[in-house]
């Protein structure tokens, strides 16, 4: 019995390419649960046809529905965004392509695939091999990718001008395009190169396959930077000789893309280039910064920009989903928000790197399914939220936040001058005040003063309100935020103000961003990174520094652009010995009960603590 089973187009599209490797999966949970009892007649990105043999095609039909709704969590009603049905030929012949189906608004063009210069198309279904199955091609591969929508569109727009570049021989003109990569950190930006170079076999662009070239610029600061740039150009120019992709790393130069040693050496590759396509490698910048060099790069040769954006959490859970089924395994429901805060906390240094770090989280979470499994001998392949719930930090109270605000003790001023700003943001958002107000806030105040509670209720309240999309906590402390060495900086800084976008983002110890006296720390470039992004998310991101009043005084005298950004101050004061005792009885009384006597030993102890010790850093 065949059966074909058919995703819609868009569906498989949405949300930049998350559904899109729902057919290989399919096929997978298939071959696992009836093994020889199925086969595959045919399959390309959207559908495929199996032949069922007698022993399982009698439920095959039902189950396969099943199968459907579980893989992609559809609660059984998946005829939004699939069809199942049974083929009527005997021959069991695989069906032709339907017309593509225009793409969701966002979601980059399906095209068809694009004709070789004889005519024939590139991609064209051919019979599947003698076992069952047929490769897919380069564009489904890349397709088949999570994210990455500007990338997807480029690679759809040379297979489909791919015929007319040949017949017309104006392979010259197309590769004296270059092409700017803005990725970070575990975005795919090697296997981007890899897809990309096999788009360029099979279209016939590249006549051989040759290996793809990555090269790393010499650091400008370097005394000796002409001699090395002289000696990399001599490498450039051998490997110019035969067709292939060249990438050029130009993380340490973004600050001195106007060189004229880099134009100098820029020109001579675009003078000499004839078969060759070159990639220049830069970390995920901001827009602003990323113009700016491709500006420079642009004074010498064409240069098209293409972002690869830090994933989301709807992209982290398919990357997610798409491991775990390599290996049969699947993660229930309500395990997947303990998955996502587990991956937030990896990003709170400011060194979250992509996939891999999506690998390594769920490599202690299948280590702790298996350690369950093991000690119940239960072979399920559902992972449980009490797996994930293992590695995963007490979450935080769900209580109201303006109760949590105002039960707090000590904190009654403090809850004032906070629903005082909360209400300016309010008014100022409500109202045309001209451009979007800045909502970001300095904390002063000795440690213990209530500044990072404060901080997290702000978050729920503005949440609550409307004025922030997400309402997370991100905690950092100043130094997070600065680089180790050279070309390091701004990419970090610019992560962890990513990983807060519709949230609040917590500075602790703010202050040791600027070091005044040392000329060789990099404080001061992230600090003018922060400030562009607390500029330019203003409106959807609170960023709150924190620490010392004095030490906050200097930051801000030091950096007017930074002062000129945070509009407001409230002071934590230190707590009084009476406020020491009540947030001690209040702590002590939800785990213990007292003996006789001890809440009047405990307040005498407090009430005698000398002003000394209470007002002490």
């Amino acid at each position: 019995m065949k059966i074909n089973v058919k995703f819609n187009r868009n569906w498989l599209y949405e949300g930049g390419g998350i559904h899109a490797s729902s057919v290989r999966r399919l096929v997978r949970e298939c071959a696992q649960k009836y093994q020889d009892d199925v086969s595959v007649v045919h399959q390309d990105i959207s559908e495929c046809v199996l032949d069922f043999s007698s022993n399982a095609s009698g439920a095959a039909l039902s189950e396969l529905r099943t199968i459907v709704a579980a893989l992609f969590g559809a609660s059984g009603n998946i005829d939004a965004f699939c069809t199942i049905s049974a083929l009527d030929n005997a021959e069991g012949t695989a069906p032709q392509p339907a017309p593509p189906q225009p793409p969701a608004e966002g979601a980059p063009s399906v095209r068809a695939a694009a004709p070789d210069p004889a005519g024939t198309p590139a991609a064209a279904a051919q019979e599947p091999p003698a076992g069952g199955k047929i490769e897919p091609t380069a564009i489904e591969r890349i397709d088949a990718r999570i994210g990455m929508a500007e990338f997807k569109a480029l690679c759809h727009e040379i297979a489909q001008h791919a015929p007319r570049i040949i017949a017309g021989g104006t392979q010259r003109f197309f590769f004296s395009e270059s092409y700017l990569f803005s990725a970070g950190r575990g975005s795919g930006y090697t296997k981007s190169l890899k897809q990309l170079n096999d788009l360029l076999l099979e279209t016939g662009l590249f006549d051989e396959a040759r290996s793809i070239e990555e090269f790393e610029l010499p650091d400008p600061a370097d005394p000796d930077v002409a001699n090395a740039l002289a000696k990399l150009e001599s490498t450039l120019q051998r490997a110019l000789q035969s067709p292939r992709i060249l990438s050029l790393d130009l993380s340490l130069w973004r600050r001195a893309t106007g060189s004229a040693l880099l134009k100098k050496l820029l020109l001579n590759l675009f003078e000499t280039n004839r078969r060759c396509l070159i990639v220049f490698r830069l970390p995920y910048l901001e827009q602003d910064e990323l113009k700016q060099i491709a500006s420079d790069i642009s004074d010498v040769m064409s240069v098209r920009t293409i972002t690869f954006p830090p994933f989301t959490d709807t992209e982290i859970r398919a990357l997610a989903e798409e491991e775990l089924a390599e290996y049969g395994l699947r993660m229930a429901d309500d395990a997947w928000p303990a998955y996502l805060e587990l991956v937030n906390a990896e990003k709170r240094d400011g060194y979250f790197y992509g996939f891999h770090t999506v690998r390594k989280v769920l490599g202690g979470i299948v280590r702790n399914h298996e350690l369950s499994a093991a000690a119940h001998s239960d072979n399920d392949n559902v992972i449980t939220a009490q797996s994930v719930l293992g590695l995963v930090r007490p979450n935080e109270s769900e209580t109201d936040s303006t109760q949590e605000l105002e039960h707090m003790i000590g904190m009654e001023n403090i809850a004032e001058r906070i629903y005082e700003t909360i209400s300016q943001i309010l008014y100022a958002r409500s109202h045309d005040v001209g451009e979007s107000p800045s909502m970001h806030m300095c904390f002063v105040g000795n440690p213990g003063t209530g500044k990072t509670t404060a901080a997290r209720i702000i978050g729920k309240i503005m949440r609550e309100r409307g004025v922030l999309r997400v309402g997370k906590f991100v905690e950092h402390k100043g130094r997070d935020f600065v680089g180790r060495y050279i070309g390091e900086t701004t990419p970090k800084t610019t992560a962890i103000c990513q990983s807060a976008y519709g949230s609040v983002l917590f500075i602790d110890e703010a202050y040791s961003l600027y070091q005044e006296d040392s000329p060789r720390d990099y404080g001061q470039e992230a600090i003018d990174a922060l400030v562009a992004e607390m500029e330019n998310h203003r409106d959807d991101m609170i960023v709150i520094f924190a620490g010392y009043p004095d030490e906050m005084q200097r930051l801000l005298d030091a950096n007017p652009g930074l002062r000129s950004r945070v509009p407001y101050t409230i002071n934590f004061p230190s707590y009084t010995s009476r406020q020491l005792y009540d947030i001690f009885q209040q702590m002590s009384s939800r785990h213990f009960a007292h003996e006789d006597g001890f809440d009047k030993r405990a307040e005498e102890y407090f009430l005698s603590l000398p002003e000394s010790v209470l007002s002490d850093r």
